[in-house]
This record gives C-alpha cells, sequence and structure tokens, in this order.
C-alpha cells in the first residue's frame, strides 16, 4: 500500500528512498510487525530503490482490518514491485 492524499493514476513507478529519517509513528509500525528489521541507519536514503505498480485504489476501511499500513486518504494497491541490484542516487523532491 502507497498512501497519498491524492490519487496515483495506475501504473508503474520508482520507489525513491528520501533523505531524512522516518518517525517515530513510522518506527514504531515497523517493529510491530518487523521486530527484527535492520537498523534505519544501514539502509540507503537519497536513492531509487525499485519500481513498484500500482493496480488500484481503496480507503483504510477498504483494506484488511488492523493494517498498519494503510493509512490513506488514499491507498494505493502495489500488486507488483522490483528491487534494484543497487540503489541509483538521487535527491528527489516534493511529490510523488
Amino acid at each position: 500500500v502507497e498512501n497519498r492524499a491524492w490519487n496515483i493514476p495506475v501504473g508503474w513507478y520508482a520507489i525513491h528512498a528520501g533523505g531524512q529519517q522516518i518517525n517515530e509513528d513510522r518506527a514504531e509500525r515497523i517493529r510491530q510487525v518487523w521486530p527484527d528489521a535492520p537498523a534505519e541507519t544501514s539502509l540507503p536514503h537519497g536513492a531509487i530503490l525499485g519500481l513498484f505498480f500500482v493496480h488500484s485504489h481503496t480507503t483504510p476501511q477498504g483494506c484488511r482490518p488492523g493494517y498498519v499500513w494503510a493509512r490513506g486518504p488514499i491507498c494505493h494497491i502495489v500488486s507488483k514491485c522490483v528491487e534494484l541490484s543497487r540503489p541509483v542516487h538521487c535527491r528527489g523532491g516534493k511529490g510523488l
């Protein structure tokens, strides 16, 4: 699920890891579902890490009950993803 306040059209997109670390709310959700996740400081930032396909859209209520990643207001359902063998460093920008 990719959460946004606006609709992402169906199709392929690059997934970019921002340059900043995640906030404590998101870190807590990760610990709930993936207690052995690697430390964020060991992960790449400011890079394109792969591609993903937006298959459809729903609301948090349309997702599985209790699903921690369904934040909305629009939940974009990802049906396919491809991990790049190495990150492509890229600053990124506001938006998608």
